[in-house]
C-alpha cells in the first residue's frame, strides 16, 4: 500500500506550534507529511489548509497553493481556529495583511467544510477525524473498501508501530522460540518487530492488538495448537490485507483455507529449530525485497 503524502499548507506567524503538531499527527498517522506551499499538485494526495489570523509574508504563495489544490481536485482539508477562541493580540495582522488573510478565509469557508479548533489538542482531534475521512475516501477511489471496526481508530503511539507485528499464542512453550529465533532473524534483517505483551497503554488487550497489527507492514502467525485468539487476530490482520509468514509445528492445525499462503513447519527441536531460523530468513528476505 502506497504512502498517502500530506501537503501542508498555512499561515506562519501565528501557527508554529500547529505546524509542529500536524507534522507530528500526520507522521503517526502513517502518512508522509510535506510542508511548502511551492509544492505542485503531483507531489502530494491530500492538501491541509490551516489559516489563523497572520499571513506573514507568504499570503500570495498561500493563496497560490490552495488553488492548485483546488484546480487538481485534490481532497482538501481546511483547519480555522474557532471564533470563540482567544488569539494573542501579536499574532493577529492589521491593515491590508489582515484584509488579505480574511479574504482568502471566507473563500474556503464559502468552499470547504472548514473544521475548527480551540488550542492545539482540539487542533490534533480535527485533524486525526479530518483525516480519516480522507483516507477512507481515497482508498475507496483506488478500488479498497473502508470499515468502522468495533475497536475504533487504532492507537497512534509510537509504542504501537513495528515493522512486523507477531501473533502467537501466550504460552511458554512458545516464548523461547519467539526470543531465540523469531526476534533475531526479524531485526538481523533490519526490521522491528512487537507482539501484543510489548505494550503499556490505557487501552483494552484488543485495542493494544488492533493498533498493533494496524501499523505494522506484515505479521507472523504461530498456528501451532489451533488456538483462537490467534486465529482471530490473523483474521484482522487478513481484512485489513496484511501479507506474512504462518508458522506451524502440525499441518493439521492449519484450517484448509489458508494452506495456499506462505507456511513454514517445523519441529521445536535444536535442529528443527535451526532449520526453521534459515527458513524464516529466507521468507522475511523475500517479503521485504517484494511486498
Amino acid at each position: 500500500m502506497d504512502v498517502l503524502k500530506v501537503a501542508i499548507s498555512s499561515s506562519t506567524d501565528d501557527l508554529s506550534a500547529i505546524r509542529i503538531a500536524a507534522q507530528a499527527i500526520i507522521t503517526q498517522f502513517g502518512l508522509l507529511p510535506l510542508l511548502s506551499e511551492d509544492l505542485t499538485p503531483d507531489d502530494y494526495d491530500i492538501f491541509v489548509g490551516i489559516y489563523a489570523f497572520h499571513p506573514g509574508r507568504r499570503i500570495d504563495r498561500l493563496m497560490r497553493a490552495y488553488q492548485a489544490a483546488i484546480q487538481a481536485r485534490k481532497p482538501i482539508l481546511a483547519l480555522m481556529p474557532d471564533l470563540q477562541a482567544r488569539w494573542p493580540v501579536d499574532q493577529i495582522a492589521q491593515g491590508a495583511d489582515r484584509d488579505q488573510i480574511e479574504q482568502l478565509k471566507a473563500q474556503i469557508i464559502a468552499e470547504q467544510a472548514v473544521r475548527r479548533f480551540k488550542n492545539v489538542s482540539d487542533f490534533q482531534l480535527q485533524l486525526v477525524l479530518g483525516l480519516h475521512q480522507i483516507e477512507a475516501q481515497l482508498w475507496q477511489q483506488r478500488g479498497m473498501i473502508t470499515m468502522q471496526p468495533i475497536f475504533g481508530p487504532p492507537a497512534l503511539d509510537a509504542q504501537f508501530r513495528a515493522d512486523v507485528f507477531m501473533i502467537m499464542p501466550f504460552r511458554p512453550a512458545f516464548f523461547e522460540i519467539y526470543d531465540q529465533v523469531i526476534v533475531p532473524v526479524v531485526q538481523g534483517r533490519g526490521l522491528t518487530i512487537k507482539r501484543g505483551d510489548d505494550y503499556f497503554s490505557r487501552h483494552s488487550i484488543i485495542e493494544e492488538i488492533w493498533a498493533g497489527i494496524y501499523h505494522a507492514q506484515w505479521v507472523i502467525a504461530e498456528l501451532t495448537g489451533r488456538n483462537d485468539n490467534v486465529a482471530y487476530e490473523l483474521g484482522i490482520a487478513h481484512t485489513l490485507g496484511k501479507s506474512g509468514v504462518i508458522l506451524t509445528q502440525d499441518v493439521n492445525d492449519i484450517p484448509f483455507d489458508l494452506r495456499h499462503l506462505r507456511i513454514i513447519q517445523y519441529q521445536n527441536t535444536p535442529e528443527g529449530l535451526a532449520i526453521l531460523r534459515g527458513q524464516l530468513d529466507r521468507a522475511v528476505a523475500w517479503i521485504t525485497a517484494h511486498e
